[in-house]
């Protein structure tokens, strides 16, 4: 009898290299896997109970309890279900005084084996060989108590005494080793499942960032890309050659020299990697497009760089954003420094962080002078000119500054010229860092206004002391202005006139001879 329980342990080990080739299909198809997985564990099944060990008539054991167990723990569902299917109906061909006994165990070890998958989330290949021990040992328990319950009852307990011990001795060994094989490929199949999804999210990673990956051999001149990589470079892979010269060729002419310069200077100098920005063509369409490429040297015992592992970014968007922000930057410049109008930058502290040409010119000061130095200090001294200084701090400490505002400056050679400025605070993520302000010098305007008023005063000085009437005429508006004088000359005054303003018609009936106004018409 033990040598039969053998020969149907010995005969599961062939069941995990089938079970091996059926997980192939894993990957492609869950479902047929199933039904696969269930054919050969049906199958194996029928040939333990083709060599069974023959207890009495009609009555025989073999290795299916093994063999529909693992199904349920490894299988699932559905190959469980085959399993069961398939050994239950060779079982009823058999027929015999044990046909319902053997029936039960077929169901009631798939069921042992259902149970401890679902107890355990699903997971055998996580099972240590102890636990697949005690499953062991809770399937042929069931084994033995299907015996009892469907045997002819003459025999049940004499058959259980007879064959519980080498069942409960050579079966959940069996159980163990055929789960510790099951296992094997069960991690297997999770180790490149996972290497695949990692793979996948890898592809998925690189295309999102536009980051591919490469490796040189240098001995062999062997360079593979990753799938990106040929994106970025616009190629396929059946066109590129996979070696450095070729690669080289997709480099920009203008860049070709420095690209290979720099990468030939690292492996001589056995450095440890080397990072450049170039540009590259791309064959198919003539596209140029910019790259980060950045790599480590892999060496040997001696020290040479036998081989290269880098990366290769796409930072065409980037760069050209950034040209695009140059040029930008370049038009404001150009503007701000061919102005006729001062351009000044300060910093939170009142420090000069720019200025224009005519910022200098009108100052003086060049901005070497001055860049780094406080505004208030030099310019616009505190301890002079205090009201401009207070207002400069309420602005960094609220971030509000009139827009339009008017004060001296203290030029390099001690000149006060009056400017007129339009100010805005510079702020970053709500917080004032400092000032921009555009000014023009009002400092000749101020002084023809004081010239022109001091005219004023002489010129009404003097018609107040020679007595002379003055008037003015506006054509656009045909009216007269006059002084007092002119109404003391004609013997009247501003009340009786109604002012000091008149229309030319007014003018001419209040003074005008009768003579002359026959004259004049309107």
């Amino acid at each position: 009898m033990y040598v039969a329980l053998i020969q149907n342990v010995a005969l599961l080990v062939a069941l995990s290299t089938l079970y091996s080739l059926a997980s192939r299909l894993r990957a492609q198809h869950l479902t047929w896997f199933q039904v696969v997985a269930g054919l050969v564990f049906g199958a194996t099944a029928v040939a333990g109970m083709a060599m069974p060990f023959h207890y009495a008539p009609g009555i025989i054991y073999d290795g299916r309890s093994i063999v529909l167990t693992m199904a349920g723990l490894f299988g699932g569902p559905l190959t469980a279900g085959i399993a069961a299917v398939i050994a239950g109906a060779y079982r009823a061909v058999l027929a015999g005084g044990g046909m319902w006994a053997g029936l039960a165990t077929i169901v009631g070890c798939a069921g042992v084996g259902l149970g401890f998958r679902y107890l355990w989330n699903h997971r055998p290949d996580r099972f240590g060989i102890l636990r697949l021990y005690i499953i062991g040992v809770a399937t042929h328990l069931v084994m033995l108590a299907c015996q009892l319950a469907f045997l002819p009852r003459g025999r049940a307990l004499a058959t259980v005494e007879d064959i519980w011990l080498p069942v409960m001795l050579v079966y959940p060994v069996g159980t163990a080793f055929m789960g510790f094989l099951l296992q094997l490929e069960e991690r297997r199949w999770h180790a490149e499942y996972r290497l695949v999804e990692s793979q996948e999210l890898l592809l998925q990673s690189q295309s999102i960032g536009r980051v591919g990956s490469w490796e040189l051999d240098l001995d062999r001149n062997q360079l593979r890309w990753s799938q990106e990589v040929y994106r970025i470079f616009g190629i396929e892979p059946s066109r590129f050659a996979g070696t450095y010269e070729a690669f080289l060729e997709l480099v920009h002419p203008d860049d070709r020299e420095a690209v290979n310069t720099a990468f030939s200077r690292s492996v001589a100098q056995g450095q440890d990697g080397y990072e450049i920005e170039h540009r590259i063509v791309c064959p198919d369409t003539g596209e140029t497009r910019f790259v980060h490429e950045k790599c480590n040297h892999i060496k040997d015992a001696k020290g040479r760089v036998v081989r290269s592992v880098g990366f290769v970014q796409d930072i065409t968007r980037r760069k050209h954003g950034e040209m695009e922000l140059q040029q930008s930057k370049d038009f404001v410049e150009s503007v701000v420094q061919t102005a006729n109008v001062i351009f000044a930058q300060l910093d939170l502290e009142g420090n000069v962080v720019n200025l224009n040409k005519a910022a200098e010119d009108i100052t003086g000061y060049r901005l070497e002078e001055i860049k780094g130095k406080n505004w208030f200090d030099i310019l616009v001294p505190k301890y002079r000119y205090p009201y401009v200084w207070e207002m400069f701090q309420r602005a960094m400490e609220n971030g509000v500054i009139p827009q339009s505002f008017e004060n001296p400056i203290v030029t390099k050679t001690g000149e006060e010229r009056q400017i007129v400025w339009q100010n805005s605070v510079l702020l970053d993520e709500g917080k004032a860092i400092g000032t921009i302000s555009f000014g023009i010098d009002i400092t000749e305007h101020k002084r023809t206004e004081e010239r022109l008023k001091e005219s004023e005063a002489r010129l009404s000085l003097a018609l107040q002391m020679a007595q002379a009437g003055h008037w003015e005429y506006d054509v656009a508006t045909d009216t007269f202005t006059f002084n007092d004088n002119f109404y003391r000359i004609f013997r009247t005054t501003v009340d009786e006139v109604g002012g000091y303003q008149l229309s030319s018609e007014e003018y001419a009936r209040r003074f005008c001879h009768p003579v002359i106004l026959r004259t004049l018409t309107w």
